[in-house]
Protein backbone atom coordinates (compact mmCIF):
# COMPACT_ATOMS: atom_id res chain seq x y z
CA UNK A 1 0.00 0.00 0.00
CA UNK A 2 2.71 2.03 0.71
CA UNK A 3 4.25 1.29 -2.89
CA UNK A 4 1.20 2.43 -4.44
CA UNK A 5 1.22 5.92 -2.62
CA UNK A 6 4.28 6.32 -3.45
CA UNK A 7 3.97 5.45 -7.19
CA UNK A 8 0.93 8.37 -6.92
CA UNK A 9 2.70 10.83 -5.55
CA UNK A 10 5.16 10.41 -8.34
CA UNK A 11 2.63 10.52 -11.19
CA UNK A 12 0.61 13.11 -9.64
CA UNK A 13 4.12 15.35 -9.57
CA UNK A 14 4.15 15.63 -13.48
CA UNK A 15 0.79 15.95 -14.00
CA UNK A 16 0.38 19.67 -14.06
CA UNK A 17 4.17 20.50 -15.96
CA UNK A 18 2.47 18.08 -18.03
CA UNK A 19 -0.57 20.16 -18.75
CA UNK A 20 1.21 23.58 -19.01
CA UNK A 21 3.70 21.71 -21.91
CA UNK A 22 0.40 20.47 -23.95
CA UNK A 23 -0.93 23.82 -23.25
CA UNK A 24 2.10 25.38 -24.62
CA UNK A 25 2.36 22.88 -27.80
CA UNK A 26 -1.34 23.71 -28.79
CA UNK A 27 -0.62 27.23 -28.22
CA UNK A 28 2.46 26.91 -30.63
CA UNK A 29 0.85 24.98 -33.10
CA UNK A 30 -2.29 27.08 -33.03
CA UNK A 31 0.02 30.42 -34.10
CA UNK A 32 2.19 28.72 -36.35
CA UNK A 33 -0.85 27.51 -38.47
CA UNK A 34 -2.43 30.85 -38.29
CA UNK A 35 1.56 32.85 -39.80
CA UNK A 36 1.75 29.86 -42.39
CA UNK A 37 -1.64 30.69 -43.53
CA UNK A 38 -1.40 34.27 -43.42
CA UNK A 39 2.23 34.30 -45.06
CA UNK A 40 0.81 31.95 -47.94
CA UNK A 41 -2.12 34.43 -48.71
CA UNK A 42 0.25 36.99 -49.34
CA UNK A 43 3.13 34.68 -50.83
CA UNK A 44 0.53 33.81 -53.30
CA UNK A 45 0.09 36.74 -55.62
CA UNK A 46 2.05 36.69 -59.01
CA UNK A 47 4.94 39.18 -58.93
CA UNK A 48 5.63 41.36 -62.40
CA UNK A 49 8.56 40.64 -63.68
CA UNK A 50 11.05 43.70 -63.88
CA UNK A 51 10.79 46.20 -66.85
CA UNK A 52 13.15 47.45 -68.82
CA UNK A 53 12.76 50.93 -70.13
CA UNK A 54 15.39 51.97 -72.80
CA UNK A 55 16.48 55.46 -72.62
CA UNK A 56 17.24 57.29 -75.92
CA UNK A 57 20.35 57.31 -76.94
CA UNK A 58 21.20 54.46 -74.51
CA UNK A 59 21.58 52.04 -77.18
CA UNK A 60 24.39 52.19 -79.34
CA UNK A 61 25.49 49.98 -82.34
CA UNK A 62 29.14 49.94 -82.63
CA UNK A 63 30.83 49.62 -87.20
CA UNK A 64 32.38 46.62 -88.30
Amino acid sequence: MQQDLRLKEKQSRWETPKALAAIIAATAVLFGTLAGLAGYKLGSQPTQPPQIIFQPGAIQVLPR
